[in-house]
């Protein structure tokens, strides 16, 4: 079931709600696709930066690289949900720059995972729509800033 079926979009942080929710999902489950494809506009753009080097796709990349890694076995559960949020806006554009925290389970095992989501929107169609998501994970090297963590 769809919990965002009727969600109010015009509101930047049901999108991002939306956002999580749809890449989420439990144990012999799949996300939830076509609420994440109904997020974004037409080629947007995704981006996982890993220190000096990034990989960027388009949304249907994204869903055709992680399908593949689920069925490989690579995530057998995964929930993605946002430990904290700064926003910026003007206009018809918003910047989210969203701190996340991943739990998942893979054939090795349980895993965590935190990091930064840089989250772009545009307001067109009386809603908010992700024009661009980057995204970065955390390590002993890189941490997550203070400022970017709850309670800052």
């Amino acid at each position: 079931m769809n919990p965002f079926r009727k969600a109010d979009f015009s509101k930047v942080g049901v999108v991002l709600d939306a956002l999580y929710y749809s890449i989420s999902f439990d144990e012999g489950k799949q996300p939830y696709w076509s609420l994440l494809e109904s997020l974004f506009i037409e080629k947007a753009r995704l981006v996982h930066a890993r220190g000096d080097d990034y990989v960027t796709m388009e949304l249907e990349e994204f869903i055709s690289s992680f399908m593949k890694q689920h069925r490989m076995g690579a995530y057998k559960s995964f929930h993605e949900s946002e430990l904290n949020r700064v926003d910026e806006n003007y206009g018809s554009i918003h910047h989210a720059f969203s701190t996340y925290q991943a739990r998942f389970t893979t054939d090795d095992g349980k895993g965590e995972a935190r990091g930064i989501n840089s989250i772009q929107l545009v307001f067109e169609d009386n809603r908010w729509w992700i024009t661009s998501l980057i995204w970065i994970d955390e390590d002993k090297n890189n941490p997550v800033p203070a400022r970017y963590l709850p309670g800052s």
